[in-house]
């Protein structure tokens, strides 16, 4: 469940509790002549909760569990017309009546049928194209800014520094990247 609905829950019940210990309170006054100290109590019940009430924070990290940092998502051609369609088609959904509105479970059917169309068009593979080269230029200028902000002053390397890479590490890595850079040519 998510971080939101749990605290959300939670404090319903919360809510609840306080509800049943006014009702127990009237209850109380209504049977018993001298209550107040039982309320009282009951007050003092009551605001100890308040302390006790859960709010459950956020798990999900930037990290992966061996303590690496998670690569970002790669983008895509697909996820950026995608996600201007998307902009595009909920703006023209506003302005038609509710009868002829598509449900948003139904949104995601008739986009899908849109990019099957969209892609057997002639002006398909120039615009991918295009979006490549503005996207490789930009993730390129944000490589270079992160590099920038990566570079610290040189150290000497100590005695027990991280062995250096044999050359079957090497080429397990040349491997790796042959076999990315051909899956990028295939899409």
């Amino acid at each position: 469940m998510s971080t939101k609905i749990t605290n959300a829950i939670n404090s319903l019940i919360f809510d609840e509790k306080n509800d049943q210990i006014e009702a127990i309170k009237a209850f109380i006054n209504g049977k018993i002549d001298n209550a107040e100290e039982v309320c009282k109590l009951l007050d003092e019940f009551g605001f100890s909760n308040e302390k006790k009430c859960l709010k459950v924070k956020s798990t999900k990290s930037k990290t992966k569990n061996d303590g690496t940092p998670r690569k970002p998502k790669k983008l895509s051609f697909y996820n950026h017309w995608l996600g201007d369609r998307m902009r595009s088609f909920c703006q023209e959904q506003k302005n038609l009546p509710n009868e002829e509105q598509i449900e948003k479970r139904g949104i995601m059917k008739v986009l899908a049928l849109e990019w099957k169309n969209y892609k057997e068009t002639p002006n398909f593979s120039k615009e991918m194209n295009d979006w490549k080269e503005t996207s490789s230029s930009e993730s390129e200028d944000d490589k270079e800014l992160v590099n920038e902000k990566k570079k610290k002053p040189l150290k000497k390397p100590s005695v027990t520094s991280t062995p250096s890479i044999t050359p079957h590490q090497e080429q397990s890595v040349a491997k790796i990247e042959s076999e990315n850079d051909a899956s990028d040519e295939d899409i």
